[in-house]
């Protein structure tokens, strides 16, 4: 819509996404493919599962405008979403490998019945 309104659609153009903060990055592989689909030639990606530091470099496109508008914001936000996950997911592994490792289904069957047990 923007490139088409100030008819800048033809304009060749480039577009980098870096890190704010040390993250493990994800779904670089698919973003790339997205602003490939879109008409933009990708020249540089991290790989997903890489523990990137701040302000890192994580993928970097040229192309059309219109190419690179189209396809930013899909980009942008697979890459967000799984990255969250990815960078996240470590944390909680680790928790929960300290907890008890004794629990099994019937642990959890009695803790059921003893929670929703009618008063």
């Amino acid at each position: 819509m923007t490139t088409y309104g100030l008819g800048i659609g033809k304009q060749p153009g480039e577009i980098e996404f870096s890190t704010r903060h040390p993250m493990t990055i994800c779904a670089t592989e698919e973003a790339a493919r997205v602003l490939k689909y879109c008409g933009a030639e990708v020249h540089y990606q991290v790989e997903s599962g890489t523990v990137c530091q701040e302000k890192q470099l994580i993928l970097q496109a040229s192309g059309t405008a219109q190419a690179l508008h189209s396809g930013w914001r899909v980009a942008l936000n697979l890459m967000e979403y799984a990255s969250g996950i990815a960078s996240r997911t470590p944390v909680l592994v680790d928790t929960a490998k300290t907890v008890n490792q004794s629990v099994d289904s019937k642990f959890l069957y009695n803790i059921k019945l003893n929670y929703f047990k009618k008063k």
